[in-house]
């Protein structure tokens, strides 16, 4: 993975108040948006998707979207994309900021889609307002894939990044 800016982070802010930093390599900047990637540093699960130490990472950050997308490639097959749902992400510059809201989307190459962490959402938002998260996020999911996928193809990414097609 090219480096084209060094010493860029992603900082995650938690339903805790908590805070999760992650250095990233920015591949590309847009009008509003920002393609960044990393190398996993450790083995972690999603849902049903295992994600060893090593997988190149994609992330799609949109200024003032309510969704940050992942996309994990283990060479040379695809292993699935990821919608977060979000709260006032901006991009910096020197780190791009958001607001996990718990909630996930995540999609598998041959067709899979799996709503995750609707339970925990529950637990910590109360249950009408992670209905709300969920809707919001099913709301800008079909614009959210579209868009992700622009970014991917105007900055020159392979097609193998994006296992779900043109949605």
């Amino acid at each position: 993975m090219a480096e084209e800016e060094s010493g860029f982070r992603e900082r995650k802010r938690l339903w805790d108040g908590g805070e999760e930093t992650f250095p990233l390599q920015v591949l590309r900047r847009g009008e509003g948006w920002l393609l960044a990637g990393h190398i996993t540093g450790r083995e972690y699960s999603v849902g049903p998707l295992r994600i060893p130490r090593g997988v190149e990472s994609l992330g799609v950050f949109v200024e003032g979207a309510n969704w940050v997308l992942y996309s994990w490639l283990s060479s040379p097959s695809p292993l699935g994309v990821y919608l977060n749902a979000a709260r006032g992400v901006e991009i910096r510059e020197r780190e791009v900021v958001w607001e996990d809201l718990l909630l996930d989307i995540l999609y598998l190459p041959g067709g899979g889609r799996h709503i995750l962490d609707y339970e925990e959402a529950v637990e910590v938002l109360g249950e009408t307002e992670a209905a709300e998260v969920l809707r919001a996020l099913e709301g800008v999911e079909r614009e959210a894939l579209r868009l992700s996928g622009e970014v991917l193809r105007k900055s020159g990414v392979h097609s193998r990044w994006w296992p779900i097609g043109n949605s």
